[in-house]
């Protein structure tokens, strides 16, 4: 497929400048500087039907009969080493973030364009700005664009979705890193909300795309080829479909290689990595897809993410000019690295709960032995909980339903500990005898961790219930 002018221009001088200081670190670099091709799907053409998108698509042949769709998606589809119920839920959860983009209107600045375009984007929830929609800044350039797009959620069937206007308030971009963001107009925000919010697995999915998940150190220091990709994308304005591949290797900091099949309209989407190198062994949106590589004919089928921005800028018209936007782009990624490096700060919550129940295996272990009366028992426990009460206020700011679901969520997850105290407290001495409170204890533990902790509260079916009605 040949680059137009436009895409030669925009990707090709723009895109990921390589600074003095980054190329001294990765001096492979400075080495083929690459070609991007942008995978947005036009809305209006007139070959825009089923066998027209075969004949346009050069990936036809080697990429739509590796999609999988959402609604069918299933353990089978996993690779063999992840193929759990509980890696499933989450992928399933972080697939309800992810939305279709239908951009009507062009920016001026945009040229040889004659229609408008349809991308992916995923949206997470911020307790200033509500629902935030992120994707790539070749699907929604500036302020005029998000404007004039449409926000479409829940589109897992043909004929399926919610719509939502976007709007321009707190638009924010990062040209060097092809990223954008925009909110929703009052009228829809409020309703997505609510049905995002409701569902009790919210916080857990916020935390997928945070970047408390994400470890700088692992990035440049953990090379793992051994890293399952799943990207879930609206290919040519469909319904969601999933792909399924492996990071075959990194460029820098801010780019990702992977072969995970993907088209046309897959522009924007999150991509979902699965790996034991991180605290959080799945971690989504750290890394946005936005196109794949023109470098030759077989790198056609090498997609490429770049790195989603920890720190974003208000948008100024004049940033988006010529040698101010260079001169910005080689300054932001200093300043992206260190606030990645203050993320590994924050990985300290993340190995907290990592250690949640070992600590109170522990506990639990030496009061039943030892007695509930030694005193350093109960001060460690109380301090326990009050770190988890201050983590809880944290999610309070985002509103009480984040912070009781956030702390249902950690009491489910010592439930080893609640268990134990109820044995020695209210199981009479001459009864404590190991040769059965071990098995009791073990049972109530496997049901403990067998059984949804959402759907014994229900609100995941309201959730369904109130999307329906939407």
């Amino acid at each position: 497929m040949e680059d137009s002018p436009e895409q030669r221009r925009f990707f090709g001088s723009v895109m990921h400048p390589i600074t003095g200081w980054l190329a001294a670190i990765f001096p492979e670099a400075k080495q083929n500087v690459r070609c991007l091709v942008p995978e947005v799907d036009p809305i209006i053409h007139p070959e825009n039907t089923e066998a027209g998108i075969q004949a346009l698509c050069p990936k036809a042949d080697s990429h739509h009969h590796h999609y999988i769709p959402f609604v069918d998606f299933d353990l089978k589809h996993l690779p063999e080493r992840w193929r759990h119920k509980h890696v499933l839920q989450d992928i399933r959860d972080i697939a309800s973030r992810v939305v279709k983009l239908h951009v009507h209107k062009l920016s001026p600045d945009r040229r040889q364009q004659k229609y408008g375009h349809r991308g992916s984007g995923f949206v997470t929830y911020d307790s200033r700005w509500g629902a935030v929609v992120h994707t790539s800044k070749h699907v929604v350039l500036d302020p005029y664009e998000a404007d004039h797009t449409d926000v479409i959620f829940f589109s897992d069937r043909e004929g399926e979705g919610v719509t939502c206007a976007g709007s321009s308030e707190s638009f924010k971009s990062v040209w060097s890193m092809d990223y954008s963001s925009f909110t929703l107009e009052p009228e829809g925000k409020k309703r997505i909300e609510d049905a995002l919010e409701l569902s009790a697995r919210a916080a857990k999915v916020d935390r997928f795309f945070s970047w408390r998940v994400f470890a700088l150190k692992r990035l440049l220091y953990r090379q793992s080829r051994d890293i399952d990709v799943i990207i879930i994308s609206h290919p040519h304005g469909r319904p969601k479909q999933v792909s399924i591949g492996k990071m075959s290797r990194r460029h820098r900091i801010s780019l990702a290689f992977y072969d995970a099949p993907t088209c046309r309209g897959s522009s924007g989407a999150p991509i979902i990595r699965l790996s034991n190198d991180y605290m959080h062994y799945v971690a989504a949106g750290q890394f946005v897809h936005h196109g794949f590589d023109s470098g030759t004919v077989q790198d056609i089928a090498t997609g490429m993410g770049s790195l989603r921005p920890p720190l974003t800028l208000p948008y100024y018209k004049a940033l988006d000019k010529g040698r101010i936007r260079r001169a910005v782009a080689i300054l932001y990624e200093p300043v992206s690295y260190w606030a990645l490096y203050i993320t590994d700060i924050m990985e300290i919550e993340g190995v907290l709960f990592f250690c949640t129940d070992n600590f109170c295996y522990f506990l639990t272990l030496y009061g039943f032995f030892c007695g509930w009366e030694d005193s350093w028992t109960l001060m460690a426990f109380y301090g326990f909980l009050f770190v988890i009460f201050c983590q809880t206020m944290l999610y309070g700011m985002r509103g009480p339903r984040y912070a009781l679901l956030y702390w249902i969520s950690l009491l489910h997850g010592i439930s080893m500990h609640w268990v134990t105290w109820v044995v020695c407290y209210f199981v009479p001495r001459d009864y404590q005898r190991l040769l059965w409170v071990v098995p009791l204890w073990l049972s109530i533990l496997w049901l403990s961790r067998s059984m949804s902790l959402t759907h014994l509260l229900g609100l995941d079916l309201f959730s369904a219930a109130l999307k329906s009605k939407l």
